[in-house]
């Protein structure tokens, strides 16, 4: 009886101690982090055009499939391989996974209240796999909407270093797509008026015969195919 008693003596300090709660705040603070999985990447030695959005880590934010959202990161989107990279705690660059992310932000580094936003986009008569998917930038988001996918495309090797190193050479391409709604017209590389309005004809609720005729409406430029697209939304019946 005198053993039970002293083991009980023991116990209870113990046991009061493990039965504890963790403090609420703390244990929502775990639970609503989110985990950004991926691996460590090297970023390469290339020639000509970066592979970079912006070719600083830019402070910005990812919105994941289950519905957080991390912000404050620093972030590099590579238009060649359509991937965010991370700096993570540890100060590792991070190829981050594609699948989770939805939708991400970056904060240009010299105007702090400008932001560039992007989200996957899937085109119709993909197969709906993630890796028909890509990301692409919004220009202007409102019924009708402008994206453009900033691609990256490697255009042959340059010889380096008296020929001891071949690096690849890149340069970049924007591929232009308005949306309305689930539609998605097919994309262009061409910011020419020809081009663009050929892709509006039976996309617009109304004909819009002054964009032909009209020489003030002029569409060469990002800018310019930016205002055509906000003058579309004030103009149509959507």
């Amino acid at each position: 009886m005198k053993s039970l008693l002293i083991l009980l003596f023991f116990l209870v300090p113990v046991l009061l101690t493990a039965q504890q709660p963790v403090p609420c705040d703390s244990l929502l603070e775990r639970l609503a982090e989110p985990v950004l999985t991926g691996d460590v990447y090297e970023i390469p030695l290339v020639s000509g055009e970066s592979q970079y959005f912006s070719d600083e880590w830019l402070k910005g934010s990812v919105t994941l499939s289950n519905g957080l959202t991390l912000n404050d990161q620093h972030f590099k989107y590579n238009g060649y391989i359509d991937q965010l990279l991370w700096i993570n705690k540890n100060y590792l660059q991070i190829k981050l996974d594609k699948k989770p992310i939805l939708s991400f932000t970056l904060r240009d580094k010299d105007h702090p209240d400008k932001y560039y936003c992007f989200e996957k986009l899937q085109l119709p008569g993909n197969s709906g796999t993630d890796s028909a998917a890509f990301y692409a930038q919004i220009l202007y988001d409102d019924k009708f909407s402008l994206l453009v996918r900033r691609k990256v495309i490697r255009n042959g090797t340059d010889q380096w270093n008296a020929g001891h190193a071949i690096l690849d050479n890149f340069e970049k391409k924007n591929i232009y797509y308005f949306r309305e709604g689930n539609r998605i017209s097919k994309g262009t590389d061409k910011i020419r008026k020809k081009y663009i309005l050929d892709i509006l004809q039976g996309f617009l609720p109304e004909p819009t015969p002054e964009l032909w005729t009209d020489k003030r409406f002029r569409i060469k430029t990002e800018e310019e195919l930016t205002a055509l697209t906000e003058w579309l939304n004030r103009t149509q019946n959507w």
